[in-house]
C-alpha cells in the first residue's frame, strides 16, 4: 500500500475497522489463497458463484428500489455478466482438465435458475422484473436461458480460448449495443434485408465487440492462453468474428438471436484459425 494510502486510511476507516482502501489487498489475498489451495478449482467455483450472484442481486435491488428502470437493469445484466465471468477464469487452475467443468457449473447453475423461474418452479418476482421485457416469467425460458446456455457451452468448448472470449463478448456487448444505439439513433437508415434493424445498430454491435474483445484479449494474454499476436493481426481476427456475429444479429431470429450470434462468432473464430495466417 502506498504512503498516500496509509495517510488516508485512518480517515476512511469505517465502523468495525473496515477501510475501502483495503479492498485491493483483500482481493489479492483471496486470489493468493485460492492459488495455494489444494482444492483451488472448487474454491474458484465458490468465489465465481458468489460474485455472479452478488452482481445479479445488486441489479435486482436497483430495479426494485426504482434506482434504474427494468430496461436498464436488464441491459446491465446482459452487458456485464460476460466480462465479469471471463475475468474470473484466471482463478481456476491451468493444468487441471477438470477446471473448465467446474467453471461451467457457474453459468449452468444460473441457467437452471432462469429456467426454473420461467417454468414457474421458483417464485422469484424480482428476477422476472429484472430480466424480462414484459413481466411474463415465461420469457426467461427463451432469451435468458439461451444466454446461459451460450455461457456454459462456450466455457466447455472454448475454455481460455480467444474464440470463447469473443463468443461471450459479441453476445453481451455487441448485442446490447445494437439494441441501445439502434433504438436511439437508428433513424430511417435500415438494413436492406431486415427493416426492423438499423445500420447504426449493426455498426455499434461491430465496434463495441471489437473494442471490448481487444481489451479483454490483451489483458488476459499475460496468462499465456493464446499465442502473442501483432496488433493488426489481432484486429483482423477480432473484426472478422465481430462482423460475422453482427450480420447474424441483423437477421430475424426472434427469441433465439442469442444462440445465432454465439454460433456465428464461434464459427468465424474457427474459420479465422484456418484461413488467416499467423492467427
Amino acid at each position: 500500500m502506498s504512503a498516500a494510502a496509509l495517510t488516508l486510511e485512518p480517515l476512511l476507516t469505517l465502523r468495525g475497522g473496515f477501510s475501502p482502501l483495503s479492498i485491493p489487498d483483500t482481493v489479492s489475498t483471496i486470489a493468493a489463497k485460492i492459488a495455494a489451495s489444494e482444492r483451488r478449482d472448487h474454491a474458484a467455483l465458490v468465489v465465481s458463484l458468489a460474485v455472479m450472484l452478488s452482481f445479479e442481486t445488486t441489479v435486482k435491488a436497483l430495479v426494485a428500489g426504482g434506482y434504474v428502470s427494468t430496461v436498464a437493469g436488464r441491459k446491465m445484466l446482459h452487458i456485464m455478466c460476460g466480462p465479469i465471468f471471463i475475468s474470473l477464469w484466471p482463478l481456476f487452475s491451468a493444468g487441471d482438465s477438470n477446471a473448465k467443468w467446474l467453471a461451467a457449473l457457474c453459468p449452468a447453475f444460473m441457467t437452471l435458475k432462469f429456467a426454473a423461474v420461467g417454468a414457474g418452479l421458483l417464485n422469484l418476482p424480482k428476477v422476472v422484473a429484472s430480466m424480462s421485457r414484459s413481466g411474463d416469467r415465461r420469457e426467461l425460458l427463451r432469451g435468458p436461458t439461451c444466454y446461459g446456455v451460450v455461457f456454459t457451452v462456450s466455457t466447455l468448448l472454448f475454455w481460455r480460448d480467444l474464440i470463447g472470449v469473443m463468443a461471450l463478448i459479441t453476445l453481451c456487448m455487441g448485442d446490447a449495443s445494437a439494441e441501445i444505439i439502434g433504438t436511439r439513433f437508428g433513424g430511417t437508415l435500415r438494413i436492406p434485408w431486415n427493416k426492423r434493424k438499423s445500420v447504426a445498430g449493426t455498426m455499434a454491435f461491430f465496434v463495441s465487440s471489437v473494442a471490448a474483445g481487444a481489451a479483454l484479449v490483451m489483458s488476459l494474454g499475460v496468462h499465456g492462453w493464446w499465442p502473442a499476436q501483432e496488433p493488426l493481426q489481432l484486429l483482423a481476427r477480432l473484426s472478422v468474428i465481430a462482423m460475422s456475429a453482427a450480420l447474424a444479429e441483423s437477421l430475424d431470429w426472434g427469441e433465439w438471436d442469442n444462440l445465432a450470434v454465439a454460433a456465428a462468432a464461434m464459427s468465424a473464430g474457427r474459420l479465422t484459425e484456418r484461413v488467416l495466417p499467423g492467427l
